[in-house]
C-alpha cells in the first residue's frame, strides 16, 4: 500500500528533475512540481497521521469532525477551531553549550505537525539542525529533531541522528566536540479555558412601535459576559434606561475581566450603580422609567448571574430545562367598572406589575448566584416577550433540537407568531465539550445589540420632557429675565422719545416769526402842561453865572511816590 501511493511522489520528483536540467526557463515549472509534490506527501500521510476519526459513537457529525480533524482548513470560520488538545505543549528550545555555558533559545510555533524552526551550530555554523512541534501521543517525544546538513557526526543522547528522531526535555546533542543541552519551556503555552458558542437576536414585535430591549455581548479570551435588558417607561425613556445598563454592564467587564475577582460583588455594585444612576434621571423627569437586567459572566466553568426583573435565565443539562431566574412580578387583574364590563360579567384582564427593576426605588438588591458549568450545558436568556407566549415545553424542544447558533431567532420568530404584544429578545449559550484556542463566533453590533467596550456615555443625560395640558406652560426663569429687559428697554426708550419730542416743539416755538395784524387801537387824550404867565419884561431876566475856571497859586512838587 505504500509503495502504491508513493507512486505519484517519485513521478513528480523525475518531472522536476527533466525541468530543472533543461535549464532557467523552466525553473518556475520546477517549483510548481515541488508544490505538487509537497501536496501529495500531505495526503498520503493523512490517514496514518492527521486524519483523526472520532472514537466510538455515529451521527451526523462525523464528517463534520473529519474536516476539523484536518490541519489544513480553506474556510476561515474552521480556521479558528482549534482545539487546545491538538496545540503543541512546548515553545521554546534552550541549547546550553556545556562548554561555554552559552545558552540558545529557539522560538518554535504551537501548531503540532507544522511548526518548525531551524538553526545553525558547530564550528563556525558547520551543523544546520530542525526542530519541530510532533504529536506526543504517536511518538516517544514533543520535539523532532532533524539534520539538515553537518560537516560533523551528530549524536542525539549517544545515537546518530538520522532522519526526524523525537526527543524530550533533557535530551543531549552532541556536534562534533561540542555537547548541547536540551530544555524545553512553554511560556506562552495557551491555557486551557472554557470556550462557548452563542446565537441571539431581537425584534420590535408586531405591536410596538420601537424596541425597548437591549443585548449586550462581550467576548474575551478569558470569559464572556451576556446580558438581557427590557426597559421600562413606555416610548419616553424605556429604550434609553436599558441601553444605558447594558453600556454600563459592558464597562465594568471590560475593567475587571483580566483579575480573579469576586464576581458577585462586583456585578451587585454595578447594578447599585446603575440604579442610582437611573434614579437621578427619573427625579429630574415628569415620567416613570427603568429597566430590567439579567446578566451572565462565564469565567473559569462557572456562571455568575445577577438577575433584577421579569426576564429570565434557563439551564439545560441532561435533556432537562430548569428556570434558574424568579420573576419579580405578579399579575393582577385590570380593574374596569365600566357598565359593560358590570352586566357581563366577564373575568377581567391581566397584568404584570414589576416589583423589583432598577430605578424602581433608591436601593436595589440583585439576586445573585453562581452555577457551576459542566462541557455540553446550554444556557436562555429571553425576555416576557419570548417567555410570556411560548410555552415551557416548545422552549426545552427546541433548546435540544436547534442549533444554538440559530436558537435565538429562531425563539423571535416563534414568538412574533404567536402575537407577543411586546418586544421579544432571546440569546442562546452552549458550553463547548472541548476546549478550543479561539471562538467560532464573532459579534457584531448593530440595532440594540451593543458588543464589547465603546467610547460610550456612562452619565444620563438631563430628561427633556414635552408635557401637553390645558394651560401655558410655565417657561424657565431665564425666559421670564428676558421678557422683563425687553420690557424695560421699551419703557426707557418710550420716555427718552417723548421727552425728545417735547424739546423739539419747544424749540420750533421759538424760532418762528409772528406775522403782522392791523388792530384798531382808539385815541387817547393827551394832557398838555400848564405854562404860567408873569408880568415880568424880559430884560429883567438874568442869564446864569459861569463857573470861575482861572488856576491860582502854583502845585505842589510831585514826588516819586505820588505820581499816578
Amino acid at each position: 500500500m505504500n509503495w502504491l501511493l508513493g507512486l505519484p511522489t517519485r513521478f513528480i520528483a523525475s518531472i522536476i528533475q527533466f525541468f530543472s536540467n533543461l535549464g532557467s526557463p523552466f525553473r518556475l515549472l520546477g517549483a510548481i512540481g515541488r508544490s505538487l509534490q509537497s501536496q501529495f506527501k500531505y495526503i498520503a500521510n493523512l490517514p496514518g497521521r492527521y486524519l483523526k476519526l472520532p472514537e466510538g459513537g455515529s451521527g451526523s457529525n462525523l464528517l463534520q469532525d473529519m474536516r476539523d480533524s484536518l490541519s489544513f482548513r480553506s474556510d476561515p470560520a474552521i480556521a479558528k477551531r482549534v482545539k487546545v488538545a491538538e496545540t503543541a505543549q512546548y515553545s521554546q528550545i534552550h541549547l546550553t553549550d556545556e562548554t561555554t555555558k552559552t545558552r540558545t533559545v529557539v522560538h518554535i510555533g504551537t501548531t503540532i505537525g507544522s511548526s518548525s524552526s531551524e538553526i545553525n551550530v558547530g564550528t563556525v555554523g558547520s551543523t544546520r539542525l530542525r526542530f519541530t512541534q510532533i504529536d506526543p501521543a504517536s511518538n516517544s517525544g514533543s520535539i523532532g529533531l532533524m539534520v539538515v546538513y553537518s560537516r560533523e557526526k551528530v549524536l542525539l543522547n549517544g545515537k546518530p541522528a538520522s532522519g526526524e528522531m523525537p526527543m524530550n526535555s533533557g535530551a543531549v546533542i552532541s556536534v562534533g566536540k561540542q555537547t548541547y543541552s536540551i530544555k524545553l519551556f512553554a511560556w506562552d503555552r495557551t491555557p486551557i479555558v472554557i470556550r462557548v458558542n452563542a446565537g441571539w437576536s431581537t425584534s420590535t414585535g408586531m405591536v410596538r412601535e420601537n424596541n425597548e430591549d437591549a443585548i449586550g455581548l462581550y467576548q474575551h479570551q478569558r470569559g464572556y459576559l451576556f446580558a438581557l435588558a427590557d426597559g421600562v417607561g413606555g416610548a419616553e425613556y424605556g429604550d434609553q434606561m436599558s441601553a444605558f445598563a447594558i453600556h454600563y454592564l459592558l464597562a465594568v467587564f471590560n475593567r475587571n475581566i483580566a483579575y480573579d475577582l469576586n464576581w458577585e460583588a462586583v456585578l451587585g455594585r454595578a447594578y447599585q450603580n446603575i440604579n442610582a444612576e437611573i434614579r437621578n434621571f427619573v427625579k429630574r423627569s415628569a415620567f416613570s422609567a427603568g429597566t430590567t437586567l439579567t446578566s451572565v459572566i462565564i469565567k473559569d466553568w462557572e456562571a455568575h448571574i445577577a438577575h433584577v426583573g421579569d426576564s429570565r435565565l434557563y439551564h439545560w443539562r441532561n435533556d432537562i430545562l430548569t428556570q434558574i431566574t424568579r420573576d419579580h412580578a405578579h399579575r393582577e387583574a385590570v380593574i374596569d367598572n365600566t357598565r359593560h364590563a358590570n352586566e357581563t360579567r366577564t373575568p377581567s384582564p391581566m397584568r404584570d406589575i414589576l416589583e423589583k427593576a432598577l430605578g424602581k426605588s433608591d436601593t436595589i438588591q440583585p439576586d445573585l448566584m453562581t452555577l457551576r458549568l459542566l462541557p455540553g450545558d446550554k444556557l436562555l436568556l429571553c425576555s416576557d416577550g419570548v417567555s410570556g407566549v411560548v410555552p415551557l415545553e416548545d422552549l426545552g424542544r427546541m433548546v435540544a433540537n436547534e442549533r444554538v447558533d440559530l436558537l435565538g431567532d429562531s425563539l423571535v420568530r416563534l414568538a412574533n407568531d404567536k402575537g407577543t404584544k411586546d418586544n421579544a429578545s432571546a440569546v442562546a449559550i452552549e458550553v463547548m465539550r472541548e476546549g478550543y484556542v479561539e471562538d467560532i463566533w464573532r459579534a457584531h453590533e448593530k440595532d440594540r445589540i451593543y458588543v464589547g467596550y465603546r467610547s460610550r456615555p456612562l452619565r444620563l443625560n438631563k430628561p427633556e420632557d414635552h408635557l401637553e395640558t390645558h394651560h401655558p406652560e410655565r417657561t424657565g426663569n431665564w425666559v421670564r429675565v428676558v421678557v422683563a429687559l425687553v420690557i424695560l428697554i421699551g419703557i426707557v426708550w418710550g420716555i427718552s422719545a417723548l421727552n425728545t419730542r417735547q424739546q423739539n416743539l419747544a424749540i420750533a416755538a421759538l424760532t418762528t416769526t409772528p406775522t403782522p395784524t392791523a388792530t384798531l387801537i382808539p385815541p387817547t387824550p393827551t394832557l398838555l402842561p400848564t405854562i404860567a404867565v408873569s408880568s415880568t419884561p424880559l430884560a429883567n431876566l438874568t442869564s446864569p453865572t459861569p463857573p470861575d475856571l482861572s488856576i491860582t497859586g502854583t502845585p505842589p512838587p510831585l514826588s516819586s511816590a505820588s505820581r499816578i
